[in-house]
């Protein structure tokens, strides 16, 4: 019988998977997205150091056992990584619990979101409430958080604020990933190709190099690309002023690369210098976005109260009190062709006329679909120095400079009107510098720090009307009257906020385990945090002269504002502390239970709502920190000789100011809310007899945020948006020694439960419930030298959502963004 040691049932889940099956699991991870999870599993035999290997992780800094943490942590190996076949960084989410992602911009702007603590902000100068690190450097732009995941020695999840000895804005918790370093003891490297659906080729490789006694070097590279999955039927349908559309591009292509080079110098046992440099760069299609007809509900005092699906008859544009027709103020009378009666072109479809009648069939027509609109690009550079001062004693400095850029433009609501464009280019730079000293005695383990972040972001977001603009035909919406540029066709108006942010953050930290007893070991940690910001916003308009960028050049005029709020400068000087207390009870070498407070805390910052009529008042641009008080229980606990494996948790979050994110009209804002957060994880981990193993997790979640102002004097309790409540995941696999090797198959799924889109939870962004299934064969030789598989991810070519955008008031639309569709492909590895 296969033995079970202490490890995270991702562990036991991540070896059991087939060799790398890049598209596969890309799938699984963009159905998971688990915030809630059941999961029923069945791992067929290995050999026990590959399946059942205990992980050792530096959840805390130093490492350690994963089982002899109290944290609740997910980790995944490299070989896991690889035999799961994570794609990018977001594919963990499928085996992580509690763990989901934010879809923005058609799945162009994901984001973690942890035991419901998220941020759907997509200003890119704010930071999210879950830090994202690589190779122990913080990934300061959420825009960076997706990246091509290769060459991986570990990945760790870590659930719960993680502010004490990770500090930065980790209020939720964060994901940690580390590349393979250089190994000073050998050669050698692999080569991993997978062709699938869509023409999809995505390449990897390594080498490490032994250049003498004390220096090696790794190398790694990715290439992963497709063609689009969505079809454009344009000019089909068109609704538009320009005589002679021509068609589009089809839509959700990807081409990505990346490299990395590691350079290690290990002169003697105590000191080692690891140099690393890295470049990103990924150009995917225009955004794949399908439209759904809505409308929005307002009442006697003409606040949007609810926003509904469009029945097939309907005709409204908005519904006013008692069910009467409310017209829209910025159609009825200005665009040409619109009258002022109030009522929908086309009954059933969207303010304009368009009615998709197949929606999710991967088909739409769209008038504006570029092919080179968007670009993702991060570099950095990085050296660590690690140097044993004495015995127990260990200093570690970390250098790490970071810049990002990326360049967006989607069509707004998915439609084929000519209507207006979303458009951002951003660009930063991060300086960061980590001092820290660890440290034991006989009854004590401590770590003790300086941490110093300097980022410089600039950034130009805006909402671009091209010259055959229905909107840019009379004087544009949102009170924009007189237009200073000629109604006719020819340049357009660009209305941009450019925006300026600067944070200098500097901390001192320190974490003691001291144990009271043999059984008993008292956590304590601090960390106190000195931050400083710097925020310029101007909102202008200018000359559209080419609808894919943002022009900020040829000027037309300053954008209406409240007095004092364009342009608007202000700086903050916080003092910010998280902390940490929690006692680990083992009353046997096989069972952990621990239970702790944990407080975090994420810094205040700044709104830059777009110029689409929701714009704020000068006191409402800048908010304040949230604070997280987390109350955390848990059990981690071996049985029946070490074949069963049980772990459990439960927790109580009590936030004040959370930093609750609004979308409203095309864009949105932060307000302070109170919320709290509840939530019961359970894992069961089973090896009855060889080559069947079973594994059952649970998670449940129930969020509130409390009296959030949802209409202007209107205030209600909501749930946390992207939060699933519960998730059901199951894996059965039977491996079994042919041909020279082994060979298994497998069949996974997945249902996850209903969530929200929109903080306001209005009716028409709870996204339904789904269920997903997947088929995998796998074949390894007995050198695990060659290695194969065939995949098939969304069996059954399940249509479902993982984002709806309300822009009910805008084209009376949604822009609907559907998860991938049945994908299929092979895969081949060779190991040297």
């Amino acid at each position: 019988m296969t033995r079970f040691k202490l490890f995270s049932w991702a562990q036991v889940i991540g070896a059991s998977f087939f060799n790398r099956s890049g598209s596969a699991c890309s799938m699984f991870a963009r159905v998971t997205g688990l915030s809630a999870c059941v999961a029923v599993l069945f791992i067929p035999a290995q050999p026990a150091a590959q399946v059942l290997e205990e992980i050792i992780v530096t959840a805390q800094k130093r490492e350690q056992a994963i089982n002899d943490v109290g944290i609740a942590v997910i980790a995944f190996s490299g070989e896991q990584v690889d035999e799961m076949g994570f794609e990018n960084s977001l594919d963990v989410v499928r085996m992580s619990p509690a763990v989901h992602y934010t879809a923005g911009a058609a799945g162009r702007n994901l984001k973690f979101t942890m035991r419901g603590v998220t941020q759907f902000d997509f200003f890119e100068g704010v930071e999210g409430p879950i830090a994202v690190y690589i190779d122990e450097t913080y990934i300061t732009s959420t825009q960076a958080q997706v990246f091509g995941l290769f060459d991986v020695e570990r990945v760790e999840v870590l659930k719960g604020p993680q502010g004490t000895l990770f500090g930065r804005n980790a209020t939720g918790g964060l994901v940690h990933y580390m590349s393979r370093k250089p190994a000073l003891d050998r050669s050698g490297g692999y080569a991993d190709l997978t062709y699938g659906r869509f023409n999809q080729v995505r390449a990897e490789a390594a080498v490490n190099s032994v250049l003498s006694d004390t220096t090696a070097i790794r190398g790694s590279v990715l290439y992963n690309r497709y063609d689009h999955t969505i079809d454009n039927r344009y000019p089909e349908g068109a609704i538009t002023l320009n005589p002679s559309p021509t068609a589009q591009p089809d839509l959700g292509s990807d081409d990505t690369w990346a490299a990395r080079l590691h350079l290690l110098h290990a002169p003697s046992d105590e000191v080692e210098f690891l140099l690393t440099g890295f470049h990103y760069r990924s150009e995917p299609g225009a955004a794949p976005y399908e439209s759904d007809s809505i409308i929005a509900e307002r009442d006697a005092q003409g606040r949007h109260i609810n926003t509904y699906f469009a029945s097939p008859t309907e005709t409204r544009e908005q519904i006013g009190p008692g069910g009467v027709s409310l017209p829209i103020s910025f159609l009825d009378g200005e665009v040409p062709g619109f009258t002022e009666d109030g009522l929908r072109p086309v009954p059933g479809g969207d303010l304009f006329g368009y009615l998709d009648d197949d929606l999710g069939d991967f088909e739409g027509t769209h008038d504006y679909a570029p092919e080179d609109a968007i670009r993702l690009q991060t570099s950095g550079v990085t050296g660590k120095l690690s140097w044993s001062l004495s015995d127990r004693i260990k200093l570690t400095s970390i250098t790490d400079y970071k810049r990002y850029a990326n360049r967006n433009s989607l069509n707004v609501g998915g439609i084929p009107a000519s209507h207006f464009l979303f458009l951002t280019d951003s660009k930063s730079e991060s300086v960061a510098q980590e001092l820290r000293l660890n440290g034991d005695t006989d009854k004590a383990s401590w770590t003790a720090g300086l941490y110093y972040l300097h980022i410089d972001n600039d950034t130009d977001t805006g909402l671009g009307f091209p010259g055959d603009s229905i909107l840019t035909f009379s004087p544009p919406p949102f009170g924009l009257d007189p237009n200073p540029f000629d109604a006719t066709p020819g340049p357009g108006t660009d209305f941009v906020n450019e925006t300026s942010l600067t944070t200098d953050s500097t901390s001192v930290f320190g974490q003691i385990d001291y144990d009271l007893s043999s059984s008993i070991t008292l956590i304590a940690g601090l960390r106190v945090v000195f931050e400083d910001k710097e925020f310029n916003l101007a909102q202008n308009a200018y000359e559209d002269t080419d609808p894919t960028r943002l022009n900020t050049e040829i000027f037309g005029f300053v954008i209406p504002q409240p007095p004092g709020s364009n342009p608007f400068e202000d700086d903050t000087s916080e003092t910010l502390w998280t902390g940490k207390v929690q006692l680990d009870f083992r009353p046997s070498d096989d069972t952990l239970i621990y239970a702790g407070v944990n407080r975090g805390v994420k810094a205040g910052s700044f709104n830059a709502p777009l110029a689409d009529g929701s714009s704020i008042q000068p006191s409402e641009i800048g908010y304040d920190q949230e604070k997280l008080l987390a109350y955390e229980v848990g059990l981690k606990q071996t049985m029946f000789s070490g074949t069963t494996q049980v772990n459990a948790s439960a927790y109580y979050y009590d936030y004040t100011d959370y930093q609750a994110f609004t979308f409203v009209n095309a864009s949105g804002f932060v307000t302070n809310e109170d919320a709290t957060i509840k939530g019961v994880e359970f894992e069961l981990m089973s090896s009855p007899v060889d080559g069947l193993d079973l594994l059952l997790s649970a998670a449940f979640l129930d969020t509130k945020v409390k009296d959030l102002q949802f209409a202007p004097g209107l205030f209600k309790d909501v749930k946390s948006t992207f939060t699933p409540e519960t998730q059901i995941v199951g894996l059965i696999r039977y491996q079994w020694p042919v041909l020279g090797g082994t060979v298994a198959i497998q069949f996974d799924g997945t249902y996850k439960s209903s969530f929200f889109t929109n903080l306001r939870n209005f009716e028409a962004h709870e996204v339904d419930s789904h269920a997903i299934g997947n088929l995998r064969l796998f074949w390894k030789d007995s050198t695990e030298q060659w290695e194969g598989s065939f995949y098939v991810t969304n069996l059954w070519d399940e249509r479902y959502q993982d984002e709806r955008f309300d822009l009910s008031t805008l084209c009376g639309c949604d822009a609907v963004h559907y998860g991938r569709q049945r994908w299929y492909g092979v895969s081949a590895r060779r190991n040297f």
